[in-house]
């Protein structure tokens, strides 16, 4: 089973938030005074979360359609934002994770329309070396 990624909710310091008002003040100064460009907004593009809060994105509304394909590249265990896109539009996704963890974990996991490949990118067609992870975490926090 997939264990659920959940934050742990973060008290800010009054130091944090003198800092971030600061910088906010400090770029609206510079943008009045013309060290930073204005750039108005003209057209907002409506946004979906997918995924989980561990391994989630954000993606346009009706950006996919039932003939895109996804190529996720190093997906570890985690494929919520796959499965996500995967069920939303009913497109077709390619996993690519050559590391023994990850081709271990989708042995016995078969979603529909996604297809899992024992291969990762190289900067040249040969054999290349992998260094073990160092915890039992999940494959997604490298």
């Amino acid at each position: 089973m997939i264990e659920q990624y959940r934050p742990v909710a973060r008290r800010i310091s009054l130091i944090d938030l003198l800092r971030t008002y600061y910088q906010i003040a400090r770029f609206d100064v510079n943008r009045l005074v013309g060290r930073e460009p204005h750039i108005p907004v003209i057209h907002r593009i409506p946004l979906e979360f997918h995924g989980n809060d561990h391994c989630g994105w954000p993606v346009p509304q009706n950006f996919l359609s039932s003939d895109s394909v996804i190529v996720d590249v190093g997906v570890g265990e985690d494929i919520s934002l796959t499965q996500s896109l995967i069920y939303q539009y009913g497109c077709k996704a390619l996993r690519f994770d050559p590391t023994p963890r990850a081709v271990s974990f989708f042995d016995g996991i078969h979603p529909a329309r996604l297809f899992p490949h024992k291969l990762g990118p190289l900067g040249k067609v040969g054999k290349a070396k992998f260094n073990l992870q160092r915890t039992h975490d999940m494959l997604a926090d490298r």
